[in-house]
C-alpha cells in the first residue's frame, strides 16, 4: 500500500465516520481525568456535618487534618472528613426545608456519621430518635453537658478556634452509621478537648 493509498482510505474513514470518531475523542476527554486525576482523594474515615455558620477551607483542611492524625492510625489511608453547611436560621424553618431533606436522605444513605446543629434543631431530630446514646463518654470536666443522645458544644474551644460558633450547638452520632467505632473516638476526642 503506497502512502497516497493510505491517505485515500483514511480520508475514506473520516467521510464515513467522521461523527462516531468525534464522539469517542470526547468519551475519552470526559474519562481521562476521572482516572488520572481522582488520586489525592482518601477514602472517608468518617463523615462530620456541621451546620451553622460557615468557615474559612483552610481552617476547615486544618480541623480535618488534625483530627484526623488525632483519631486515625498514622498508618491510614482515609481521613475524617467535614461538610459545613452555611444555615442563618433554624434547619427545620420553612426557608431551610430542602437542606433539612437533603439531611434525611443523606442520613438515610448513610452519608452522615456525625452531625453538628443548633439545639432545636437537635431536639426535633432526637424525638424521632435519629441519634446513637451516648453512654460510652467519660467527661474529666463537669463543664461538658451532654444529654441521653447528644452533647453540648458551648465553648469549644477546638470549633472556636476554627471559625466556627458553637454556642447553643450539639453533637450527635447518626443511629444509622457504619463506622460507630471510630463515630465515638471522634467524640470522646471533641469531649477531652473541652477539658
Amino acid at each position: 500500500m503506497t502512502k497516497t493509498e493510505l491517505i485515500k482510505k483514511l480520508d475514506n474513514i473520516w467521510y464515513h465516520y467522521k461523527s462516531h470518531i468525534l464522539i469517542g475523542i470526547f468519551v475519552l476527554a470526559a474519562l481521562i481525568p476521572l482516572v488520572f486525576f481522582d488520586k489525592d482523594k482518601k477514602p472517608s474515615a468518617l463523615n462530620v456535618t456541621i451546620i451553622g455558620n460557615a468557615i474559612n477551607p483552610k481552617e476547615q483542611n486544618a480541623l480535618q487534618k488534625k483530627a484526623s492524625g488525632e483519631i486515625l492510625n498514622k498508618d491510614s489511608t482515609s481521613e475524617i472528613k467535614f461538610n459545613f453547611w452555611q444555615v442563618s436560621d433554624k434547619l427545620t424553618s420553612p426557608t431551610n426545608m430542602d437542606l433539612y431533606q437533603k439531611l434525611l436522605a443523606q442520613v438515610a444513605a448513610k452519608d452522615i456519621d456525625i452531625i453538628i446543629l443548633d439545639r432545636s434543631d437537635y431536639l426535633v431530630l432526637s424525638q424521632q430518635e435519629a441519634f446513637k446514646e451516648l453512654d460510652f463518654i467519660k467527661k474529666d470536666n463537669q463543664n461538658v453537658q451532654t444529654d441521653y443522645d447528644g452533647i453540648s458544644l458551648t465553648g469549644n474551644e477546638l470549633l472556636l478556634h476554627a471559625g466556627y460558633n458553637p454556642d447553643n450547638k450539639m453533637m450527635a452520632i447518626i443511629t444509622n452509621t457504619e463506622r460507630e467505632k471510630t463515630a465515638k473516638k471522634f467524640v470522646q476526642w471533641i469531649v477531652d478537648q473541652a477539658n
